[in-house]
């Protein structure tokens, strides 16, 4: 194989458009290579190169290459991603609402407003970026659903509350009306543009103040052997974490998975990881809290 079309094929995950093929061979040598099995036809115009293992990823690949304009969107971006708890794993994409593309399959969202920083690329495929991927998602899956996407796209570091505040309100200048599941689920969260913050947050901030601890830190970011982590409120120093688990009952498996891993590589780190409920009293988390940072200032 030519290098080039090799290097292209890789490129756009082993599939190639006809147009593309074109380049690299004649007319002729094409179709005998699309006889003899070697192309295999994905949808119109776009092929897998054999020995290439069909995985669910070519179906979004192969649908924006058809099209060539646009980006996989919505749920199918969130699952192309790897962010958690994103349902179903259909094709989604998301194009100019002046194209009316038909492909089987393949669900095409028409929107008056895409602009270029609404857009990244995995190789070579065009996405939304999470946060508008989350705002859209938001227009069709519930309250409780977007709440559980968006912690986990912000526990991994796809976006910040920040960032999705943002693209809300893009959306809604441009004539976005069905934003109202964004709204709850941001409401709290980003108050005069602080990424993170939730209502139990608020409650550990007013209990460590009117007890006359130091003030803990937010949005802090920690390195760990098994990966980065962002903290909403910490004691850097000493080493604090402290978690509000407000919501024990919505927990998917993967998030129980992933806060067990998380408390983890933190405590291998060196941190003491404080969780507090709705069950969690007031005396008893000051006590613990002033505790804890004696001890850790003797062991500074």
């Amino acid at each position: 194989m030519d290098r080039d079309l090799d290097a292209l094929t890789q490129f756009q995950w082993g599939l190639v458009k006809w147009l593309q093929l074109l380049e690299f061979m004649s007319e002729k040598q094409a179709r005998r290579d699309i006889d003899d099995g070697r192309l295999i036809r994905i949808l119109k115009g776009v092929y897998r190169m054999a020995g290439v293992c069909e995985v669910r990823r070519h179906l979004p690949m192969a649908a924006f290459l058809a099209i060539d304009e646009g980006a996989a969107g919505g749920c199918c971006a969130g699952w192309l991603r790897g962010m958690p708890s994103v349902p179903g794993r259909k094709t989604e994409l998301v194009v100019p609402y002046a194209k009316t593309p038909h492909l089987p399959n393949v669900i095409i969202r028409r929107s008056t407003y895409l602009p270029p920083h609404h857009i990244e690329h995995l190789d070579a495929l065009a996405v939304t970026t999470a946060a508008r991927s989350i705002c859209d998602m938001s227009a069709r899956l519930s309250t409780a659903t977007i709440a559980r996407i968006l912690r986990g796209a912000v526990r991994l570091d796809f976006t910040t509350y920040d960032k999705v505040g943002r693209a809300r309100d893009d959306m809604r200048a441009r004539g976005r009306r069905r934003m109202t599941v964004i709204d709850e689920v941001l409401e709290g969260r980003v108050p005069g543009g602080t990424p993170g913050d939730s209502e139990g947050e608020y409650k550990l901030l007013d209990w460590i103040s009117k007890a006359g601890l130091p003030i803990p830190k937010q949005q802090v970011w920690v390195p760990t052997a098994g990966g980065r982590y962002c903290l909403d409120l910490a004691y850097p120093e000493e080493k604090i974490d402290l978690e509000w688990d407000s919501d024990l009952h919505e927990k998917t498996p993967d998030d129980v998975e992933y806060d067990a891993a998380r408390d983890i590589e933190l405590e291998l780190a060196g941190w003491l990881v404080m969780r507090q409920s709705k069950l969690t009293r007031r005396h008893d988390f000051v006590r613990r809290l002033e505790t804890a940072l004696q001890r850790r200032a003797r062991d500074l």
